[in-house]
C-alpha cells in the first residue's frame, strides 16, 4: 500500500513474480503476504524483494507456515510429516520458525510482533480437527457433510470406486489415473497437515502434549 499514490493498488494485481516485482525501490509504505510465500524456492529471495519494495520506516507483515522448534530433522517420522505437507501443498522447503525468522533479519528488518496461530484454540476445537474427520466438534450440517469426507475411510471408498470405475470401463485409464493421483496428492495434503498439527502418537516423548510440529506464524516486521 502506497499512501502517496493509491492508484498503485490496482496494479499489484498483475501477475507477477513475487520475486521480481515491477515496482521501483521504496515505492510501498505497507508490505503484506498472507501464506504466500511458503511456495518460493527461498524464503531469503522473496523477502529480499519486499524490503526492496518497502519504504525506510515502513512495516512488512507476513503470515507463514513453518515448523515448530519441535520438528527434529534426524527423526524420520517427523521428516515424513514435513515432506507430505511439501508434497501435498506445493512447499518447496518448508523452514522451521528459527530459520524463517533468521531470514526476516537477513535483510534488515527487525521483529516487534509474532505469534502461532496454530496454538489457539487447542482445547475447545482444534485447528487440524476438520482434517482429521472429527464430526463430533462440528454440529452444524454443512460442516459435518465436509468433515465427515474428510475421514480416512470416506477418501478410501473414493479411491476404491474410482479403481472400480477404471476397471468396468467406466473412467479410461488416462482419466482415472489422473484422478487417483489427485486423491493421493489431496491426501498427501490433508493427512499430512493433520498429523503436523495432531499431537505425536509414537513420537510423544518427542512431542509433549502442549507443543504441535506443524505451525502458522504471523509476523510484523519493520525496515530499519
Amino acid at each position: 500500500m502506497c499512501k502517496d499514490d493509491p492508484s498503485i493498488i490496482s496494479s499489484i494485481a498483475a501477475n507477477t513474480a513475487y520475486q521480481k516485482m515491477p515496482f521501483p525501490d521504496n515505492t510501498f509504505d505497507f508490505v503484506y503476504s498472507q501464506e504466500a510465500t511458503v511456495h518460493a524456492a527461498e524464503l531469503r529471495d522473496v523477502y529480499v524483494e519486499m524490503c526492496r519494495v518497502l519504504k525506510p520506516g515502513g512495516v512488512m507483515s507476513v503470515g507463514e507456515w513453518c515448523m515448530t522448534d519441535k520438528f527434529d530433522p534426524k527423526n524420520t517420522e517427523h521428516l515424513d510429516v514435513r515432506r507430505r505437507i511439501e508434497r501435498g501443498d506445493g512447499i518447496a522447503n518448508m523452514k522451521t520458525v528459527k530459520e524463517a525468522i533468521s531470514e526476516f533479519e537477513f535483510v534488515g528488518l527487525d521483529v516487534f510482533h509474532m505469534e502461532d496461530h496454530a496454538l489457539k484454540g487447542l482445547q475447545s476445537r482444534p485447528w487440524w480437527a476438520p482434517l482429521d474427520g472429527d464430526t463430533s466438534k462440528f454440529p452444524d450440517w454443512s460442516d459435518w457433510k465436509m468433515v465427515f469426507c474428510l475421514k480416512p475411510a470416506v477418501w478410501k471408498a473414493w479411491k476404491a470406486w474410482v479403481w472400480f470405475k477404471i476397471k468396468v470401463g467406466l473412467y479410461n485409464k488416462v482419466d482415472g489415473d489422473s484422478t487417483l493421483e489427485a486423491l493421493n496428492t489431496q491426501a498427501q495434503s490433508v493427512y499430512g497437515l493433520r498429523d503436523g498439527g495432531k499431537f505425536g502418537k509414537s513420537t510423544a516423548p518427542l512431542l509433549p502434549i502442549d507443543t504441535v510440529a506443524f505451525g502458522w506464524v504471523s509476523s510484523i516486521l519493520t525496515a530499519l
